[in-house]
């Protein structure tokens, strides 16, 4: 991944901060220019895309494992990120049936895990996922976001 000579941050990381920020001044432009691949409605717009890996949680009654392990294309919106899976296609994961987040900041990799009211846990693992975490958290917890200070 490119690293900022001067601070030795990640691209990605610089760019997330700087998302954050233009969240925070509601400033928040698009960070995708021209048309995206993902399955969008035509009132939604794209507002980044990002690769990550993706896997599902199943739970069993002895274990919990981690499955359907595939790197994907993320589009973020203001009401959902759909992913582009390698098997199962093209997958929601809207904002408004979140119930739970966990967040994991890595030197390289952040990794996020999202619980759902009606579907199993997800968890997007990658570099570009700090850009991710940093939309989920303003879009799920607007009231919180808001109020923290950056």
């Amino acid at each position: 991944m490119a690293q900022d000579l001067a601070s030795g941050e990640s691209a990605d990381w610089v760019a997330a901060v700087r998302y954050a920020r233009a969240l925070r001044s509601d400033a928040a432009t698009p960070l995708v220019d021209g048309t995206v691949a993902a399955p969008l409605r035509a009132d939604e717009r794209p507002i980044f895309q990002v690769v990550a890996t993706f896997e599902r949680r199943h739970d069993t009654t002895r274990l919990t494992t981690w499955a359907d392990r595939s790197g994907c294309q993320v589009t973020g919106t203001p009401q959902r990120l759909v992913l582009s899976h390698r098997l199962k296609g093209w997958v929601s994961l809207w904002f408004s049936e979140v119930v739970g987040l966990r967040i994991e900041p890595g030197e390289r990799d952040w990794q996020i895990e999202m619980a759902f009211q009606h579907q199993s846990p997800v968890r997007l693992t990658g570099p570009g996922v700090a850009l991710v975490a940093v939309h989920v958290v303003a879009m799920v917890h607007p009231q919180t976001w808001w109020r923290w200070p950056h």
